[in-house]
């Protein structure tokens, strides 16, 4: 699980102050700060749930220890559980009378990430953590984090790109005539993939965005008709306004994609799909290694092509 950098900072050295000032002298005190130290030492390897329930432990020793409040409100935020930081605050305020400078700056800081899907106030070109899938391709631990690049800002929404390729598959199934809404990667990308993707809350955030995918302009090749995605594919057209220089089309691939037939360059580097149609109906456009266009594109039924979801997310909550 990752976790937010700046966060991780500002708790280690505020954790520190607390621990000073709100550390006493005794027994108790000393059982305090050896159980504070287990809860920082589970955060130094992020185990968190080993943090939680040390920094739990401290609070049964003393009550009133801000610093066993404010590690275990970061522990929280660590893995994204903000409704429970939350009442770690309340706990603070209401239960232990903590009405600190330190613990009004946590609860704003819980407030702002409770307000934002993506923990801040993006802006075009950030790299943002929503959702999780399978990357490393080791299915005895956890998913990994997706993180996106932000393309757009719109109404509220922000246009994201999965900054690697998440997974390899063929554009459709059978070598065949076929546009984008007719293809079993759209409908891959809104079943399978969503769900994988995405919690049912989650999922709420996603615009349902209605398609429009142009023909191949040199070959004359048809878009299809239009469509309704919470996931989609980009477009040529939507490559070239968003994606202008070469070097950021440039995906780099995954572990996951890799071992289910995905092309991978030296660089670790690989194509990826778009949904526009190339030099015949049967044939998709992709992106090749050094981001370059290839409008031509390549069989549909290809299975070493890989997958670079977009859409449309709701910023705040």
């Amino acid at each position: 699980m990752k976790i937010n950098k700046q966060i991780l900072g500002m708790m280690s050295v505020l954790s520190v102050m607390v621990l000073f000032c709100g550390c006493g002298c005794g027994g108790s005190d000393k059982k305090l700060e050896e159980k504070l130290s287990e809860a920082d030492e589970y955060i130094t390897n992020e185990d968190y749930e080993g943090a939680i329930s040390a920094y739990r432990q401290a609070i049964e020793i003393n009550d009133k220890s801000e610093a066993a409040y404010i590690g275990l409100i970061d522990a929280y935020i660590a893995i994204k559980d903000y409704d429970a930081a939350e009442s770690v605050v309340d706990e603070a305020v209401g239960m232990a009378m903590l009405e600190t400078e330190s613990i009004k700056a946590k609860s704003e800081l819980v407030s702002n990430l409770k307000t934002y899907v993506f923990g801040k106030d993006v802006v075009v070109g950030d790299v943002v953590s929503f959702g999780i899938y399978e990357q490393d391709n080791n299915v005895y631990n956890e998913e990994e984090d997706v993180e996106w690049r932000v393309l757009d800002i719109e109404d509220g929404y922000a246009f994201v790109l999965s900054e690697k390729c998440l997974d390899a598959r063929p554009y459709n199934d059978e070598y065949v005539a076929v546009t984008w809404d007719s293809s079993t990667i759209r409908k891959w990308l809104n079943t399978e993939f969503f769900d994988k993707l995405l919690t049912e809350e989650e999922q709420g955030y996603v615009k349902l965005s209605h398609i429009i995918t142009q023909g191949n302009s040199k070959y004359q090749t048809l878009g299809g008709a239009q469509s309704d995605d919470n996931v989609f594919l980009l477009s040529v057209e939507e490559v070239e306004l968003y994606l202008k220089d070469k070097l950021d089309r440039i995906a780099q691939t995954t572990p996951h994609a890799i071992a289910n037939g995905g092309y991978a360059s030296e660089d670790n580097t690989a194509w990826w799909w778009l949904r526009t149609p190339g030099e015949k109906q049967s044939d998709a456009v992709n992106v090749y290694t050094d981001g370059e266009i290839m409008k031509d594109g390549y069989y549909v039924s290809n299975k070493i092509f890989s997958v670079r979801p977009a859409m449309w997310v709701k910023i705040k909550r």
